[in-house]
């Protein structure tokens, strides 16, 4: 996530990232290549498949998603546009109001899926009625940010006047422990281990 702008009166939040747009213009141009002149790829890659690549570097593009979420103190709303394509292809808005917002939830995750394993952060603006609208999920690392996660969701929270609730999923390590220590009550301690 990345704040757009802010003034007194209005903040906007952006969830978006280069990436898809950058990875679908790459697979264009490779397919386009291996289609126009194969000898600069080496004639690595069949003409079909270089056709399929040109196909799905629009689709990447068609099919990325960004979500602009504005929040206007004078008019008293949080306004949330989802686009895909720059608005072009499909654009979705819903609208509300910023006194029915309880508090911000910022969670923090776990993605063991990536080698190495990856934080991530998921910034919720949570409804007096406990529903909850999710602002933008990201990667601790996010190199395109200013600010951090947790500090963005601070800045929503301070702009809006709510606090923050902070909640922080389980690591590996964390559910190997509670195994262990399940384990332990179910059967007893492994011999040798004090």
């Amino acid at each position: 996530m990345k704040i757009e702008r802010q003034t007194q009166m209005e903040m906007a939040v952006s969830d978006s990232t280069l990436l898809p747009l950058l990875g679908g213009i790459i697979v264009f141009l490779v397919g386009l290549i291996g289609v126009m002149a194969p000898s600069l790829l080496g004639n690595a890659f069949p003409s079909w498949f270089n056709i399929l690549l040109i196909v799905a570097g629009p689709l990447i593009l068609a099919f990325h998603s960004t979500m602009t979420i504005t929040l206007d103190k004078a008019q008293g709303q949080m306004n949330i546009v989802k686009s895909r394509l720059l608005g072009i292809l499909e654009e979705s808005e819903s609208s509300y109001p910023l006194s029915d917002i309880d508090h911000i939830l910022l969670t923090q995750g776990y993605d063991a899926s990536v080698r190495g394993g990856m934080v991530f952060y998921t910034i919720t603006t949570v409804l007096k009625n406990g529903v909850g609208i999710m602002l933008g999920r990201s990667q601790s690392n996010n190199p395109g940010n200013h600010f951090s996660e947790p500090e963005i969701a601070d800045k929503i929270a301070a702009f809006l006047g709510k606090p923050v609730k902070a909640e922080k999923a389980p690591t590996p390590g964390d559910v190997l422990v509670a195994m262990e220590k399940t384990w332990e009550m179910a059967i007893g301690k492994p011999e040798g281990k004090q």
